[in-house]
């Protein structure tokens, strides 16, 4: 969580891909999540 607040906080210091990459991986979790309820 303290990472995840760093981000918020100055999202402008962070480069796009990083920001896509934790995106990326978010939805990838949420799809895995789904995946194992079927």
């Amino acid at each position: 969580m303290n990472t995840v607040s760093r981000y918020t906080q100055s999202p402008l210091s962070l480069p796009m891909p990083t920001n896509l990459l934790l995106v990326n991986q978010s939805a990838q979790l949420i799809s895995r999540q789904k995946l194992q309820r079927h």
